[in-house]
């Protein structure tokens, strides 16, 4: 797209102005913990070197972020969670501290907790969790996948008392078991745990100084209960599992070789981003388009 210099100027004063009128609007709100999402872009000129009397041209592009409740929809408190066009998803295990006792040097053990999704208008959970506490891996992406607009993603998980399997907790059933938050969001004050400050560690680094949830834009953090029912027990903290859920624009292989930020992912060998340094015959076109 070309424009002329005016109109740009124009643009980047808008941009410019942009966090001081967010910070007039945060002022006006004592809740608001949220990071202002701004436009990110660029500005190019061609030619660099001008000489009197001529103009360069102007090539300039801008990107609007968004936040997740702009792509899906969630129904409060528990879910279900509707994606509003075809994304991709992204589930990582954060925790899963569902304790069934001590050992002789007071260290906790662990009950198994296992954890479901289902999606895309599929009739069956499938399983993404199956473990314990201590073999949780936070950094892992425990599933992905492609998930369709307008169809429900659901969860559901357990855990092993000991001596039996605890009843299922549904993300899709109405009550307090299961809590999506999203960034800017506090986990509810009635929770004995986070009332009395009593939060996992696994927790701590998803929640500002302040006990609000500080988490990307296209993300929601998943609290489940497994053990207790009655919100106003001791223990029921809402940390028997938690997971989080990114959402993004799927990014398909056109089977052409040269990306957008020049690496060569998916034809290595057959680009400028290869080892083997040859020209890639179809250069201008992206390896990854959404």
């Amino acid at each position: 797209m070309k424009t002329s210099l005016t109109g740009v100027l124009w643009i980047l004063g808008i941009l410019a102005i942009m966090p001081s009128a967010y910070a007039q609007n945060a002022n006006a709100n004592a809740n608001a913990t949220k990071a202002p999402l701004l436009p990110v872009g660029n500005l190019d000129a061609f030619p660099t070197l001008v000489q009197t009397g001529t103009h360069p041209t102007l090539t300039w592009d801008i990107q609007y972020p968004e936040e997740i409740t702009e792509i899906v929809t969630i129904v409060p408190p528990s879910g279900p969670i509707t994606p509003k066009v075809d994304l991709c998803m992204e589930i990582r295990v954060l925790g899963a501290s569902y304790q069934i006792g001590t050992d002789k040097k007071g260290k906790p053990i662990w009950g198994s907790v296992q954890a479901e999704v289902k999606f895309n208008g599929s009739s069956s959970y499938t399983q993404f969790f199956y473990n314990t506490q201590d073999k949780v891996k936070p950094s892992q992406v425990y599933h992905s996948a492609a998930v369709t607009a307008g169809l429900a993603i659901n969860f559901r998980a357990r855990a092993y008392n000991g001596s039996q399997w605890l009843p299922w907790r549904y993300s899709s059933t109405t009550g307090p078991n299961v809590v999506v938050l999203i960034n800017g969001d506090r986990p509810p004050s009635t929770v004995p745990a986070f009332s009395q400050g009593n939060i996992e560690s696994f927790l701590r680094p998803y929640l500002d100084a302040g006990g609000y949830v500080n988490i990307g834009p296209k993300d929601a953090i998943i609290l489940v209960e497994l053990g207790q029912t009655n919100v106003l027990a001791s223990g029921f903290d809402l940390q028997d599992i938690v997971f989080l859920v990114s959402f993004d624009y799927c990014k398909n292989n056109n089977g052409h070789g040269n990306n957008v930020d020049g690496v060569d992912v998916s034809n290595p060998g057959q680009g400028g981003g290869g080892p083997n340094g040859q020209v890639d015959p179809s250069g201008p076109i992206d390896d990854e388009i959404r």
